[in-house]
């Protein structure tokens, strides 16, 4: 016998508009949305928890290019370590010329630089060793600081969206239904 795909979703459902966007997709097996949501489950309707799995990626994606984008702005961290504050002002050009050698926009690899040599030839021997050692491990700190900022965005980010989605699919779904407005037909 024949599949005859028929729409159980009647056309003033709330997700009409869904149904039909999602009747348009064909998936490998030839397993149509209309067949999913009209027959009983079988393994050829796998395709479509693979097609929404993707989805979910494809949010993912999303959620992580807008992090990058928007979460020095959203959150409001720099993107440079700050000077040291104790330091004179005359030796804040010594620390960018410092900060430009081991491009400090980044994690510092302390064990790669000879700071006693850097101490010498960019800083005129006017920032000591220590000093320098000190600063390096407080622009690490700013910098794994900011990384756990982003991560924890991200972590939140992913289910309020998600989570805003459904609210909206849930509020649009039960929006034009008789027993939300009245209470005898809610009990």
């Amino acid at each position: 016998q024949e599949y005859k795909p028929v729409m159980s979703q009647p056309l003033d459902s709330p997700f009409a508009e869904l149904h039909s966007l999602l009747s348009i997709i064909t998936l490998p097996g030839g397993v149509s949305w209309n067949e999913v949501i009209n027959t009983a489950p079988c393994w050829r309707h796998c395709y479509w928890s693979l097609f929404f799995a993707g989805i979910a990626a494809l949010l993912q994606l999303v959620v992580y290019l807008v992090s990058g984008l928007f979460v020095r702005r959203l959150i409001g961290y720099n993107k440079y370590p700050p000077l040291p504050s104790r330091s004179r002002v005359s030796l804040s050009s010594y620390y960018l010329k410092l900060g430009q050698h081991v491009r400090y926009k980044r994690h510092i690899k302390i064990d790669c630089h000879d700071i006693n040599r850097l101490s010498r030839t960019i800083c005129d021997s006017k920032v000591s060793s220590p000093q320098i050692a000190s600063w390096f491990v407080n622009c690490n700190e700013f910098h794994a600081k900011n990384r756990y900022k982003r991560v924890k965005f991200r972590e939140y980010l992913y289910p309020i969206t998600v989570r805003t989605l459904l609210l909206v699919f849930g509020c649009k779904s039960v929006g034009g239904q008789a027993w939300v407005y009245d209470r005898s037909r809610f009990y």
